[in-house]
């Protein structure tokens, strides 16, 4: 008889490399993955509403989870069945671009409306009239091959994080993002968040 093989591979460690975060991409029709370029950006002709987000104060943070509700019987002191409650899907972390209005209208186009004029920029805090969902992308270089790239990519998304600034001295101000993915009921029940992909 033989030994079972070890799978140690540190190719598969993802460690030291940037990410990117934009919005506006297009959403892959099922079955199909975001179109990019080969420098890992969206590609611009698939993805003419693409947007950068700029500079994060630590970079992103993806959470994805997961509950269910037990069942129990009088009979047996363990569950005997569960049913599935819901998914979560996030993308978190701190922008620091605070005066640039793509990056801002991401995170505040639920209570904010932009507008410019000769002289100013400007945000109206308020209630827009609806609810607005945006597509959030994440992207970054796989460790087996720095040409080849990961992706995460939230279809329908809003931040729900609000604004939260400080203005200090010798602070740096920055504002937090909470990109919640909210599903697309059209789409098979498999695939109505979101995807996690790399390139091989």
């Amino acid at each position: 008889m033989a030994g079972t093989v070890k799978r140690y591979d540190t190719t598969t460690i993802r460690a030291g490399s940037v990410g990117d975060l934009w919005t506006g991409v297009a959403i892959p029709t099922a079955g199909n993955r975001l179109t990019l370029h080969t420098d890992g950006t969206p590609e611009s002709v698939a993805n003419p509403n693409a947007k950068h987000l700029g500079h994060t104060d630590a970079g992103t943070k993806l959470t994805m989870n997961f509950t269910i509700t037990d069942h129990y019987v009088d009979e047996v002191p363990y569950p005997v069945k569960s049913s599935y409650d819901q998914t979560t899907f996030e993308l978190t972390g701190n922008l620091v671009q605070i005066f640039d209005e793509e990056a801002m209208k991401a995170l505040s186009e639920n209570f904010a409306t932009y507008g410019t004029a000769a002289g100013y920029k400007q945000f109206t805090i308020g209630t827009p009239g609806s609810i607005a969902f945006r597509t959030i992308t994440f992207i970054c270089p796989t460790p087996m091959d720095a040409t080849k790239f990961l992706v995460v990519q939230a279809y329908s998304a809003m931040n729900v994080a609000g604004w939260d600034m400080t203005f200090d001295r010798k602070g740096r101000s920055m504002t937090p993002f909470t990109f919640r993915a909210y599903a697309l009921t059209t789409r098979a029940s498999a695939d109505q968040l979101g995807n996690y992909w790399w390139q091989i």
